[in-house]
Protein backbone atom coordinates (compact mmCIF):
# COMPACT_ATOMS: atom_id res chain seq x y z
CA UNK A 1 0.00 0.00 0.00
CA UNK A 2 1.26 3.45 -0.82
CA UNK A 3 -1.15 5.58 1.06
CA UNK A 4 0.35 6.99 3.74
CA UNK A 5 -0.61 9.29 6.03
CA UNK A 6 0.72 13.34 6.13
CA UNK A 7 -1.29 14.66 8.53
CA UNK A 8 1.06 17.59 10.37
CA UNK A 9 0.35 17.09 13.91
CA UNK A 10 1.73 13.49 13.16
CA UNK A 11 1.01 9.96 12.43
CA UNK A 12 2.43 6.36 12.37
CA UNK A 13 2.26 3.58 10.55
CA UNK A 14 2.08 -0.47 11.17
CA UNK A 15 3.52 -2.83 8.94
CA UNK A 16 0.91 -5.53 10.28
CA UNK A 17 -2.47 -5.84 12.49
CA UNK A 18 -3.06 -3.68 15.14
CA UNK A 19 -4.22 -5.37 18.27
CA UNK A 20 -5.89 -4.25 21.73
CA UNK A 21 -6.08 -5.86 24.95
CA UNK A 22 -3.98 -9.22 24.46
CA UNK A 23 -3.91 -9.44 28.26
CA UNK A 24 -7.62 -9.72 28.45
CA UNK A 25 -10.17 -12.81 27.37
CA UNK A 26 -11.35 -10.22 24.98
CA UNK A 27 -9.97 -7.47 22.01
CA UNK A 28 -10.10 -5.83 19.13
CA UNK A 29 -8.08 -6.12 15.64
CA UNK A 30 -7.35 -3.32 12.97
CA UNK A 31 -6.39 -5.11 10.52
CA UNK A 32 -6.03 -5.41 6.27
CA UNK A 33 -5.52 -6.83 3.16
CA UNK A 34 -6.54 -7.44 -0.51
CA UNK A 35 -10.00 -7.89 0.99
CA UNK A 36 -10.22 -4.25 2.61
CA UNK A 37 -9.79 -2.88 6.04
CA UNK A 38 -11.38 -5.07 9.13
CA UNK A 39 -12.26 -4.23 12.28
CA UNK A 40 -12.85 -7.30 14.09
CA UNK A 41 -13.15 -8.86 17.77
CA UNK A 42 -10.69 -11.10 19.18
CA UNK A 43 -10.11 -13.56 21.82
CA UNK A 44 -9.74 -17.28 22.72
CA UNK A 45 -13.31 -17.90 22.76
CA UNK A 46 -15.40 -19.17 19.74
CA UNK A 47 -17.83 -16.18 19.94
CA UNK A 48 -17.47 -12.66 20.53
CA UNK A 49 -19.71 -9.86 20.25
CA UNK A 50 -18.36 -6.32 19.03
CA UNK A 51 -19.42 -3.13 19.65
CA UNK A 52 -18.57 -0.33 18.07
CA UNK A 53 -19.81 3.63 19.96
CA UNK A 54 -19.81 7.04 20.09
CA UNK A 55 -19.23 9.01 23.26
CA UNK A 56 -21.99 10.23 25.72
CA UNK A 57 -25.06 10.84 22.82
CA UNK A 58 -22.94 11.32 19.76
CA UNK A 59 -23.76 9.10 17.01
CA UNK A 60 -22.26 6.18 15.89
CA UNK A 61 -22.10 6.59 11.40
CA UNK A 62 -21.54 3.89 9.25
CA UNK A 63 -20.27 5.06 5.88
CA UNK A 64 -21.48 8.15 3.79
CA UNK A 65 -24.50 8.66 1.50
CA UNK A 66 -22.76 7.35 -1.53
CA UNK A 67 -22.01 3.77 0.17
CA UNK A 68 -23.87 1.09 0.91
CA UNK A 69 -23.93 -0.77 4.50
CA UNK A 70 -24.05 -4.48 3.35
CA UNK A 71 -24.48 -7.45 5.37
CA UNK A 72 -22.56 -10.60 4.24
CA UNK A 73 -22.73 -14.30 5.70
CA UNK A 74 -26.49 -14.00 7.07
CA UNK A 75 -27.74 -17.15 7.34
CA UNK A 76 -30.51 -17.35 9.78
CA UNK A 77 -33.81 -17.03 8.74
CA UNK A 78 -33.95 -13.23 10.47
CA UNK A 79 -31.48 -10.12 10.43
CA UNK A 80 -32.04 -7.47 13.00
CA UNK A 81 -31.00 -4.25 13.99
CA UNK A 82 -31.74 -3.52 17.61
CA UNK A 83 -30.60 -0.04 19.15
CA UNK A 84 -32.17 2.99 21.55
CA UNK A 85 -31.62 5.12 18.32
CA UNK A 86 -30.76 4.50 14.78
CA UNK A 87 -31.40 7.29 12.39
CA UNK A 88 -31.64 6.80 8.51
CA UNK A 89 -31.32 10.33 6.67
CA UNK A 90 -31.20 13.03 8.79
CA UNK A 91 -34.85 12.74 10.79
CA UNK A 92 -35.83 9.16 10.53
CA UNK A 93 -35.31 7.14 13.63
CA UNK A 94 -36.00 3.73 14.15
CA UNK A 95 -35.35 1.34 17.25
CA UNK A 96 -35.52 -2.49 14.99
CA UNK A 97 -35.39 -3.69 11.70
CA UNK A 98 -36.10 -7.51 11.29
CA UNK A 99 -37.20 -9.44 8.55
CA UNK A 100 -39.23 -12.72 9.19
CA UNK A 101 -40.20 -15.48 7.51
CA UNK A 102 -43.95 -16.29 7.94
CA UNK A 103 -45.79 -19.73 7.55
CA UNK A 104 -49.61 -18.83 6.82
CA UNK A 105 -51.73 -22.40 8.15
CA UNK A 106 -54.75 -23.29 6.17
CA UNK A 107 -56.94 -22.94 8.62
CA UNK A 108 -56.30 -19.15 8.54
CA UNK A 109 -56.83 -19.74 4.53
CA UNK A 110 -60.11 -21.74 5.43
CA UNK A 111 -61.50 -18.97 7.35
CA UNK A 112 -60.32 -16.31 4.78
CA UNK A 113 -62.27 -18.27 1.80
CA UNK A 114 -65.17 -16.85 3.67
CA UNK A 115 -64.09 -13.32 3.74
CA UNK A 116 -61.19 -12.05 6.33
CA UNK A 117 -58.86 -13.90 8.68
CA UNK A 118 -56.00 -12.65 11.01
CA UNK A 119 -52.77 -15.18 11.70
CA UNK A 120 -50.40 -14.37 14.56
CA UNK A 121 -46.47 -13.92 14.48
CA UNK A 122 -44.34 -13.21 17.55
CA UNK A 123 -41.74 -10.74 16.29
CA UNK A 124 -39.58 -9.59 19.87
CA UNK A 125 -39.35 -5.34 19.98
CA UNK A 126 -42.22 -4.80 17.42
CA UNK A 127 -44.52 -2.19 19.10
CA UNK A 128 -47.91 -0.65 18.20
CA UNK A 129 -46.33 1.81 16.19
CA UNK A 130 -44.17 -0.37 14.16
CA UNK A 131 -44.01 -0.29 10.89
CA UNK A 132 -44.75 -3.61 9.36
CA UNK A 133 -44.83 -4.99 5.39
CA UNK A 134 -45.59 -8.85 4.73
CA UNK A 135 -44.83 -9.70 1.14
CA UNK A 136 -45.89 -12.95 -0.38
CA UNK A 137 -43.92 -15.65 -1.89
CA UNK A 138 -44.77 -16.51 -4.92
CA UNK A 139 -46.82 -19.78 -4.03
CA UNK A 140 -49.38 -17.56 -2.42
CA UNK A 141 -52.71 -17.36 -4.39
CA UNK A 142 -53.88 -14.68 -6.12
CA UNK A 143 -57.03 -14.33 -4.29
CA UNK A 144 -55.87 -12.84 -1.16
CA UNK A 145 -54.60 -9.59 -0.72
CA UNK A 146 -52.73 -8.86 2.94
CA UNK A 147 -52.43 -6.16 6.23
CA UNK A 148 -49.93 -6.56 8.61
CA UNK A 149 -49.77 -4.35 11.55
CA UNK A 150 -48.53 -4.83 15.21
CA UNK A 151 -51.93 -5.39 18.01
CA UNK A 152 -49.88 -5.75 20.85
CA UNK A 153 -46.13 -5.54 21.90
CA UNK A 154 -44.02 -8.29 20.07
CA UNK A 155 -47.49 -9.21 18.38
CA UNK A 156 -47.47 -9.00 14.63
CA UNK A 157 -51.18 -10.19 12.95
CA UNK A 158 -51.51 -10.39 9.14
CA UNK A 159 -54.99 -10.09 7.83
CA UNK A 160 -55.68 -11.92 5.10
CA UNK A 161 -58.44 -11.02 2.22
CA UNK A 162 -60.17 -13.12 0.03
CA UNK A 163 -60.64 -10.80 -2.73
CA UNK A 164 -62.33 -13.69 -5.00
CA UNK A 165 -64.57 -14.61 -2.16
CA UNK A 166 -64.21 -18.32 -3.65
CA UNK A 167 -63.80 -21.38 -1.18
CA UNK A 168 -60.44 -22.82 0.05
CA UNK A 169 -58.81 -24.85 -3.07
CA UNK A 170 -56.08 -27.33 -2.83
CA UNK A 171 -52.35 -27.08 -2.47
CA UNK A 172 -53.25 -23.58 -0.34
CA UNK A 173 -51.53 -25.39 3.11
CA UNK A 174 -47.79 -24.25 2.27
CA UNK A 175 -48.15 -20.42 1.65
CA UNK A 176 -45.11 -18.48 3.02
CA UNK A 177 -44.05 -14.83 3.25
CA UNK A 178 -41.91 -12.61 4.08
CA UNK A 179 -42.62 -9.99 6.97
CA UNK A 180 -40.61 -6.80 7.53
CA UNK A 181 -41.00 -4.73 10.62
CA UNK A 182 -39.47 -1.70 11.70
CA UNK A 183 -40.44 0.36 14.68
Amino acid sequence: MDTRSTNAVGYTHFIGDLTAHVGSSHGARLSGGSTGGVVEAVGDDDNISMTIRGKGTGLVRLGNSSQAIVSTGVTSTHFAIASTRVTVGSTFGFGLIQRVIVQIDSAALVVAAEGTSDTVSTVTGATTNSLCIFMPHATFSTRYTFQAFCSTADEVRIRLFNTQATTFGSGQSSNRGTLFVIA
